[in-house]
């Protein structure tokens, strides 16, 4: 009978060791291979794994922190998986953590864009595969709700993966400074990474969607010129599919919701009335009260559209109880009067209904021009 605690990791052992706890049976499973309830793993000569061999994990019971350290071994033995924190929101703090201990090497603090747009995305992970010459890079988009994380990673689908990797380069090169500048221990890596990406011949480039309540991804998809590619589809649950939401009378609105619809609102009455001309981030497009189209209207006629003032002006990122068809009959007013014609009522609640899920998924250093450019094709297809 073997000891309960681990010897070396590529120790020649008898199989054994009945695996107890399910939840590490699923993951053990996927590094290494179950059979009979038994792990079944090789040990290593040299580096060269004898596939006949068994490893022993522990007879009796299991130890799941002790299984984490043995797969983990195991898998960075097969591959070298990094993490890169771009966006700094407190929001992703959790999960950054939680996918820190299954990657070999982290780190956060350097912008990163991507496109022309320049996009941000939240999160970067690369694996680099040693037994074959191929690497895959993961753009990573985090959101509270699986609907806005699929809207959000879904929008890098149509840009160039060889633009995505020279970015990533020079990404590259200004951590590789950082470590430098801060005598970081992790430049030698991150330059070994450098390399390692200039030489190898296949890279695939991907984008996923994630809540940051999970650390597994609701999609992941090939970009669009990388046609030979599979997807990997998310699950089907359909206890969790909802309908799409029309806002109808009194809605009460938490601040996150309130404050998306407002973003919502603005972005859509710029469209229609021709004021979708900026390069400016969201963050200062919106906040800017002096040229805001919509807050400048409002600001100018202070004795007019009482609940759309109250609501995009005074509201002062709290939650909100708002009667929508007022504030939809005050925005139909001011789209009536720039289209020179009667907007319909019906037309304009799914236009705003149907675009508030794409401008939930807006982050504050999203370009405005990317944001105009989607938002056009949702005012286009409703046809005001």
């Amino acid at each position: 009978m073997c000891n309960s605690r681990f010897g070396h990791p590529w120790e020649e052992r008898e199989a054994g060791g009945e695996v107890t706890d399910s939840t590490w049976r699923k993951r053990c499973g996927q590094e290494l291979r179950i059979d009979g309830g038994r792990v079944l793993a090789t040990s290593s000569q040299n580096g060269v794994f004898a596939p006949q061999q068994l490893y022993c994990v522990q007879c009796i019971s299991i130890n799941t922190q002790q299984l984490s350290e043995f797969v983990g071994s195991y898998w960075r033995f097969m591959s070298t998986a990094y993490l890169f924190r771009i966006d700094g929101a407190k929001d992703n703090d959790d999960f950054f953590a939680a996918m820190r201990t299954s990657v070999s090497h982290g780190y956060a603090g350097v912008d990163f864009r991507v496109g022309a747009a320049g996009w941000i995305p939240d999160l970067v992970k690369v694996v680099v595969e040693k037994s074959s010459d191929r690497c895959s890079l993961t753009l990573i988009e985090l959101e509270a709700t699986e609907s806005v994380a699929l809207i959000s990673c879904r929008k890098y689908l149509p840009e160039n993966s060889t633009d995505i990797l020279n970015a990533f380069s020079d990404y590259l090169d200004r951590v590789i400074r950082q470590c430098r500048s801060t005598a970081d221990p992790r430049e030698h890596e991150f330059f070994r990474l450098k390399s390692v990406l200039s030489q190898i011949e296949h890279v695939t480039v991907t984008t996923a969607g994630a809540l940051r309540s999970s650390t597994c991804f609701v999609e992941e998809l090939p970009l669009i010129d990388q046609p030979t590619l599979v997807a990997q589809p998310r699950p089907v649950r359909e206890e969790k599919a909802q309908p799409e939401r029309i806002f109808r009378g009194l809605l009460r609105l938490s601040a996150q919701e309130a404050n998306a619809l407002a973003r919502c609102v603005m972005i859509i009455d710029a469209i229609i009335r021709n004021r979708d001309h900026s390069s400016a981030t969201t963050r200062t497009w919106l906040g800017r009260a002096r040229t805001q189209p919509l807050k400048v209207l409002l600001i100018e006629n202070c004795d007019i559209h009482p609940a759309l003032r109250a609501f995009v002006l005074e509201r002062q990122r709290r939650g909100a109880t708002l009667d929508f068809e007022i504030m939809l009959s005050e925005l139909i007013d001011i789209w009536s009067v720039a289209l020179e014609r009667s907007v319909d009522l019906e037309r304009s609640r799914n236009l705003v209904s149907g675009y508030y899920p794409v401008a939930s998924a807006i982050k504050a250093h999203d370009h405005m021009a990317a944001v105009f450019e989607t938002a056009r094709k949702h005012v286009g297809e409703e046809a005001i």
